[in-house]
């Protein structure tokens, strides 16, 4: 986008809201501290919490300034990854002091000539550069919807969500949300076997033999609609499910598997298999949160023993386990 025609200055927004607690109720500074030990953890503690916390303040501070000075211009693409970060910032202008803002934007789900858009980083400068004409002024209608769905994800169960899944054509002014909001709830723990829709895919890509890593990626990411995740967020979740007290998969490789710059080591070098205990969870036969547990959030949701929220893949609805009253 720096390379392009595109006027103005360039703020590429760093967050990682599929991943961690996003709760809501708490000061914004000890948020911020809490995002930031996310985003560490992230890379394995490769980038402190430290060094994510001055991104995300410097961040914040750079788009507060910019209120009232000219235009400010929302870039994304339909995935949940972006869409989540588009529902943030559309409840941060919401509800921002400075109501003379001009806000507008440009989101996409695909593009002439790409039989599977993948997303705005794959573009061009000049690709790029030939959406600037069609960006569009955000309506209070867009505002309020993106403040709605950002509630919703930060509630403390997803109930809410599943209310703006049913009733998505509320939902239309802001038209990749819908598929969004359905891949987020798709997240929970299935109630057939336990396994979140990453974990399931992850485990039925292996069940006709070992990857190499990379192959891993690159058929778990044919499985989505749209990407939502990158290698970081899958290396984690993989070690997570090889991790677990009963394994669902094995990781063999030239060491413990870094999350972040495997220098000088390739990620080809590292393999994954499912495990019998994988191969029967996949099957129903076992269930992953019996056998495992839980504790790992979902938005404002925290998802363990007393508070066990499952989706039902086939009927699209919550089923609740936990000890608390709902």
């Amino acid at each position: 986008m720096r390379k392009s025609s595109i006027p103005g200055d360039v703020l590429s927004w760093c967050e990682l809201y599929t991943h961690g607690p996003v709760p809501s109720g708490m000061p914004h500074e000890d948020f911020l501290r809490l995002r930031s030990m996310v985003l560490s953890d992230s890379t394995g503690g490769a980038v402190s919490p430290e060094s994510c916390l001055s991104r995300l303040k410097s961040q914040e501070k750079t788009l507060e300034k910019s209120l009232g000075d000219g235009e400010i211009v929302l870039w994304f693409d339909a995935c949940l990854y972006d869409q989540l970060i588009l529902a943030r910032h559309l409840d941060f202008f919401a509800k921002a002091t400075e109501k003379n803002a001009k806000v507008s934007l440009v989101c996409i789900g695909e593009f002439p000539g790409r039989s599977r858009f993948t997303g705005l980083g794959e573009l061009a400068p000049q690709e790029l550069a030939s959406l600037w004409p069609l960006r569009k002024e955000i309506s209070h209608e867009e505002l309020n919807t993106g403040e709605y769905i950002w509630g919703a994800f930060r509630s403390i169960n997803p109930k809410n969500l599943l209310y703006l899944y049913e009733n998505r054509e509320k939902l239309c002014p802001l038209p990749f949300m819908p598929a969004a909001v359905l891949r987020l709830l798709e997240e929970l723990p299935s109630s057939f076997n336990g396994l979140s829709r990453l974990e399931r895919q992850s485990l039925a890509s292996l069940s006709s033999g070992p990857l190499q890593l990379p192959e891993l990626f690159e058929k778990v990411s044919a499985m989505e609609e749209r990407p939502f995740f990158g290698d970081t967020q899958f290396w984690r979740c993989l070690l997570d499910l090889a991790e677990a007290k009963n394994p669902l998969l094995s990781i063999s490789g030239p060491g413990t598997l870094p999350l972040w710059n495997p220098a000088p080591h390739s990620w080809g070098e590292w393999n994954a298999s499912i495990t019998p205990c994988g191969e029967a969870v996949l099957l129903g036969h076992k269930n992953h949160v019996m056998l495992n547990g839980i504790d790992r959030w979902l938005g404002g949701t925290h998802l363990c023993e007393e508070n066990l929220w499952l989706w039902d893949s086939e009927e699209k609805r919550l089923q609740y386990e936990g000890e608390d009253d709902f």
